[in-house]
């Protein structure tokens, strides 16, 4: 009801700027009373002027050539009218044979939609192919049409208009560039731009060779090893975009393409070089502070208030100051907790025995330069400790860190110590 009423107010509102003398406006008053005084709407036939406020009809064009109804719905005539457009490209296709289904790229450039919705219906181009008896199909990717279709090779040589290297418009597109500057802008969109690999370039094997060349460029300006994975986000921040999203798009992220790579993961190597760094803060800090003597680990106070805040936080991120110190055979002097250690100053639920931070300094580094040697792809993806074998073999260095490894409990106590994977007999 108030619908209708809205309605019809605005119909006497439009009456009334149309009719300027207030008698005429009465006069012509858009209700009526009928025999039962209901009021209902006058017909506009009565307004002087022919005045009407309905909208015109809106007038539909006849198609122009269009095919009788059901015609699309024959395979005959889907196949004669594929025959006549290859006729018609000047294309020379066996008699005896089905016609070759052109791809939608090709069949846009000659604007013949209604043939590729017609094949659309059908179930596609497969389907087609199937249903006349195994046709041939042109590669739907334009750069493998070009390169593996001799029909496509033959119109690129006789039909003006058909590049080589980008294909034709489809209709959203051409449409966009008339309203536009037009083909300028096109061809200036497909234009090679200084430094952006070719058009299908990517795939699965350049995306791993940009990969270890990335790796390798790391390895010379950063001084890490070249068989370590990095974050996508590393690669995109140093410049390399294009690599992370081949990366996405070929592997579907980071763990897979490390694994298909033979890369070390990156929660592998972060932790290592984290507990190496820590290593180094905490002996720069008992030089500093305690003569360099590392038998009692100092309070996490001491070291927060002296400055030292990359060692703090390292600290609290390798399970805080009992565990770091047990790992690495240091006592503890907190008077709030003497009653968990036992005399010799040890927790007495988490005693690892001896050990020393120089050594596992020198011992970790070592674990690195063999790292930085290494190539992709790796056989096995992880940091692990050094063979009896490898460490002898490296001279005297080596020969003194087997000593010490065999002095700290052996090959498989120290690896645990500092997160090293560990294989006997190696």
């Amino acid at each position: 009801m108030r619908k209708t009423t809205f309605k019809l107010l605005r119909i006497q509102a439009v009456l009334g700027a149309v009719l300027l003398d207030g008698s005429a406006t009465a006069a012509f008053c858009p209700y009526q009373e009928n025999s039962r005084g209901c009021t209902k709407l006058r017909s506009f036939s009565s307004v002087p002027g022919e005045i009407s406020l309905k909208r015109k009809r809106q007038a539909r064009r006849k198609p122009v050539n269009r095919r009788p109804k059901y015609y699309w719905n024959n395979i005959s005539n889907i196949e004669a009218e594929l025959r006549a457009f290859w006729e018609y490209a000047e294309v020379k296709i066996a008699p005896d044979e089905p016609p070759v289904i052109p791809n939608e790229t090709l069949l846009n450039h000659f604007e013949r939609y209604d043939l590729k919705n017609a094949i659309v219906i059908q179930g596609g181009r497969e389907e087609m192919s199937q249903t006349l008896g195994g046709a041939r199909i042109m590669p739907g990717k334009w750069a493998d049409a070009v390169k593996y279709s001799p029909e496509l090779q033959k119109l690129l040589k006789d039909t003006p208009g058909l590049s080589p290297h980008r294909p034709p418009l489809s209709p959203q597109q051409r449409k966009n560039a008339n309203k536009s500057s037009g083909a300028h802008d096109i061809d200036h969109r497909w234009a090679h731009k200084e430094g952006r690999k070719p058009r299908g370039y990517w795939n699965k094997e350049n995306v791993i060779s940009e990969l270890y060349d990335y790796l390798e460029e790391c390895r010379e300006t950063l001084g890490r090893p070249s068989v370590w994975m990095p974050r996508p986000s590393e690669i995109a921040c140093r410049g390399r975009e294009d690599l992370k999203l081949a990366i996405v798009r070929f592997f579907g992220g980071a763990k897979e393409i490390r694994r298909a790579a033979g890369l070390v993961p990156y929660r592998d190597w972060y932790w290592f070089m984290g507990l190496l760094e820590l290593l180094v803060e905490l002996q720069r800090y008992l030089d500093t502070f305690h003569d360099g003597i590392d038998e009692v680990f100092p309070s996490m106070t001491d070291i927060k208030s002296n400055g030292y805040d990359q060692l703090f936080r390292l600290v609290q991120f390798y399970g805080g100051r009992k565990f770091v110190a047990s790992r690495l055979g240091m006592k503890h002097t907190n008077a709030g907790t003497l009653k968990k250690l036992d005399s010799t100053g040890f927790y007495r639920d988490m005693n690892w025995g001896p050990f020393s931070i120089s050594f596992a300094i020198e011992l970790m580094e070592f674990v690195h330069s063999e790292q930085m040697k290494e190539k992709p792809p790796l056989s096995f993806t992880a940091i692990s400790m050094p063979s009896r074998r490898r460490l002898l073999e490296s001279g005297e260095k080596g020969a003194g860190l087997h000593k010490n490894i065999e002095k700290f409990g052996g090959y498989e106590n120290v690896a645990r110590r500092l997160g090293l994977d560990f294989f006997r007999g190696t």
